[in-house]
């Protein structure tokens, strides 16, 4: 009897065929005389629409909020076609068991489940699970398929993660654009990683530098020199301008007495093996590619080319399992120029140095870390964009197998009078896993950290406690404190990953570690949607709020729902529903009384906004005839305007600057009042 095999996209389907072999090819699938393979193109199935259940019309909250008993499914007009050929081959053939052979995460697990249920199809379900489109994984994958109830719990998860995103999205956004009369979007996911954005933009705007000052000392002994920074209670920073001239003034031209060296070695362990986010992150800090081209690319990796493991991951670690595949995968990197030198030796060892730092199966989720497969890479065949990936997850590979990086902290005060000069330096002392990386710069989020970077970098002479040194010159820097960084999409991954560390709550935030905004799979897709949307926007590497993404936060009246702790609770509890300590009847509950209460409080919005009408926001008096200046819903202006007595208003913006009630009242602060 033959069995039937379902796949995500046709060109897993062709791959599969290819391996299990002699396949005819018909409309719309293969067969040979054990298997018929099909395929989805992506969702053939989406869940109905609300107009599905309340019929169409007017978006009007008489209907709100859309509840459904059970929600239906529509068949994808773009892809109705192929649903139908896997509807027609299921009902006219009758096959020992079906094979789910989508990706093997909740998306995939989903598009299966939902073709399953419209067909409504009854065989026995098995699972194909593998981390990597090679042949010889595909085969064995085969080998050991897995039961359908195996994944059981996956299913309820995605489940659980469409009817939610449906939930609140649908009743979001009707309710929001419906007392606002125009298309506000809000989601689960979403509003929340929007908020982080815009909450970040605020602090920016209302951010007031701070000026302090520095003092350089240059120490000079027979041609030897080293630079020393003034510190008091272990703080360079000086309040006062005149304070620091002092300083300067009475350090230079002195000598300067060794008052303590001391020498700290360190280690640093290789970095961690790449899961998806940390990939992303790393290509948009060193190349500025989006979150959503590096999913594509390494997509293409995987799929088109099989050069790569599953790439869809949150695990940075791999299984014992996979430890007789690493010297393969590392003959094939050395035919690389780049990794020849650094495969080799580690080739030439008895056994490979491998330890619980990147391999260890208590760490494992679903999918190991993302490593290159045992297929010998042709890199030809890559495009520019497709090589570089690849090459940052082969050397991170490589990197893994390396010592740590050895170093020796250099911290010397020196005393010039009362004034203590702090100077620190670094020195490699065996390079380990960095000498793989060269002279490859560190990638950073900002440039906060690269004068500290500088200072640790200097040549430092020999030196020990006595030794006197001139100081040769003092320098006064000044400076002021910097305001919060707006986010690139390497650090809004960051943020969403490890969302408990946006809360200020001490308690909470530890009870949220492990907790995220989205997963690997979706957090490329929330970005693109929010620029999509135009919540959002990219100047360069920045993401910055529009006006109206502006907007909708503030008017969302909903905390929860802009807040990370209670959507990364969701995802925690979606994690959980997978592994069996959460049920979907109990989370679905939960989540259908929070749509409740956003159809609810977006309704009664209407009486706070009134009250807030009454209360007016005076920012001063009016330049030109006295009267009070208050806030209005595009500017500040004389109340004498709504009687055409007057015409004395300041908008919002000044050039690109925001303006705030604050800036306003200063401004008329310095206006000088009409004698009239």
């Amino acid at each position: 009897m033959t069995k039937l095999i379902i796949t995500e996209k046709p060109g897993v389907a062709k791959d599969i065929a290819n391996v299990l072999g002699k396949f005819k090819s018909k409309d719309g699938y293969m067969e040979n005389g054990e298997y018929h393979i099909t395929w989805a193109v992506g969702h053939l199935l989406e869940l109905a629409t609300p107009d599905e259940y309340v019929g169409k019309g007017r978006w009007t909250f008489i209907n709100l909020p859309i509840i459904p008993d059970e929600f239906k499914l529509k068949i994808s007009p773009k892809t109705a076609g192929q649903f139908n050929v896997i509807n027609k081959i299921i009902k006219q053939n009758s096959y020992k068991y079906v094979i789910c052979a989508t990706d093997a995460g909740r998306e995939g697990e989903l598009i299966f489940r939902y073709i399953y249920q419209m067909t409504g199809c009854t065989l026995p379900i098995k699972r194909l699970w593998i981390s990597s489109m090679a042949a010889p994984d595909i085969k064995k994958g085969f080998d050991e398929l897995l039961d359908g109830e195996s994944k059981e719990n996956l299913a309820q998860a995605a489940y659980c993660r469409a009817e939610a995103d449906w939930l609140v999205g649908m009743n979001g956004t009707r309710a929001m654009s419906i007392k606002h009369g125009d298309t506000l979007s809000v989601g689960r996911v979403q509003t929340p990683t929007l908020a982080i954005i815009v909450n970040r933009e605020k602090e920016i705007r209302n951010f007031i530098p701070v000026p302090y000052w520095e003092v350089d000392a240059i120490f000079e002994n027979t041609g030897k020199y080293y630079k020393g920074r003034y510190i008091k209670d272990n703080s360079p920073k000086i309040a006062a301008e005149a304070e620091a001239q002092e300083i300067s003034k009475a350090a230079a031209g002195q000598v300067g007495v060794i008052d303590s060296v001391k020498k700290k070695k360190s280690e640093e362990s290789p970095p961690k093996l790449y899961n998806l986010t940390d990939l992303q992150r790393e290509c948009n800090k060193k190349y500025g590619m989006s979150a959503a081209l590096t999913l594509e690319t390494v997509q293409k990796l995987y799929e088109e080319f099989k050069f790569i493991t599953y790439p869809r991951t949150d695990s940075n670690h791999l299984s014992t399992a996979q430890i007789p595949t690493f010297p393969k995968i590392l003959r094939h990197l050395q035919t690389l120029p780049e990794l020849a030198k650094f495969t080799e030796p580690l080739l030439a060892l008895p056994k490979l140095p491998v330890n619980k730092k990147f391999v260890d199966d208590s760490k494992l989720t679903d999918h190991h870390a993302i490593i290159p497969t045992e297929q010998k890479p042709d890199l030809r065949r890559l495009n520019a964009t497709q090589s570089r990936v690849y090459l940052l997850i082969a050397k991170r590979f490589v990197a893994v197998f390396y010592g740590p990086c050895k170093a020796e902290n250099t911290t010397i005060l020196t005393k010039v009078g009362e004034y203590i000069f702090k100077t620190t330096g670094k020195v490699v002392i065996e390079a380990g896993w960095t000498e793989i990386y060269g002279a490859e710069p560190k990638v950073k989020d900002d440039d906060r950290d690269k004068e500290k970077e500088e200072e640790e970098t200097q040549t430092l002479p020999p030196v020990k406690k006595g030794d006197k040194y001139n100081v040769s010159e003092c320098i006064v820097l000044s400076k002021e404190t910097k305001k919060p960084s707006q986010f690139t999409e390497a650090s809004l991954l960051g943020a969403m990953e490890t969302a408990g560390k946006l809360i200020e709550d001490e308690e909470l935030r530890a009870k949220m570690k492990g907790m995220s905004l989205g997963t690997p799979a979706t957090r490329a897709s929330i970005i693109e949607t929010l620029i999509s949307r135009q919540y959002i926007e990219r100047k360069g590497k920045k993401l910055i709020p529009t006006d109206k993404g502006i907007r909708l936060i503030e008017l969302i009246p909903v905390p929860e729902l802009k807040q990370p702790e209670l959507t990364a609770q969701w995802e925690k509890r979606l994690a959980d529903i997978e592994k069996g300590l959460d049920t979907r009847p109990e989370f679905m509950n939960d989540i259908k009384q929070f749509t409740s209460l956003i159809v609810s409080s977006v309704k009664s919005r209407q009486s706070q906004q009134a009250q807030k009408k009454t209360k007016r926001i005076v920012v001063g008096n009016c330049p030109k005839c006295g009267e009070k200046v208050i806030r209005g819903n595009q500017a500040w202006g004389c109340l004498n305007i709504r009687t055409g007595q007057c015409d004395f208003k300041i908008g919002f913006k000044k050039g690109s600057q925001v303006l705030t009630d604050d800036h306003a009242r200063e401004l008329l602060s310095h206006l000088p009042l009409s004698k009239n």
